[in-house]
């Protein structure tokens, strides 16, 4: 959690009792600098057995359009708008599970 925390552009979901951290970053940039930053060292001291997930989640599109406001305001101009990917990646969802036995 402290790593992340640091990171604004990434967003952790703790569970102790269950031996499991969800890390999910806008984009591939933002998870290069938490492994950068030491994310698979503090994952290496961890005990038990820990297994690390690295996925690209599907993007939910939001509608092409709204309202006459939203076109009147540019938005339907660019198809790309509704696009969360950034010129820096896709999203990025890292699990990490601990067994302790």
């Amino acid at each position: 959690e402290a790593l992340v925390e640091d990171t604004p552009h990434a967003e952790a979901d703790v569970d102790a009792d269950m031996g499991e951290a969800i890390i999910e970053t806008e984009n591939v940039s933002a998870a290069d600098e938490l492994i950068d930053d030491g994310l698979l060292d503090d994952a290496s001291l961890l005990d038990g057995e820990v297994t690390i997930t690295i996925d690209f989640p599907e993007e939910e599109e939001e509608p092409l359009l709204q309202s006459l406001e939203e076109l009147s305001n540019g938005k339907g101009k660019d198809k790309s708008y509704n696009r969360k990917w950034s010129e820096w990646g896709r999203p990025v969802r890292i699990i990490i599970l601990q067994k302790n036995d």
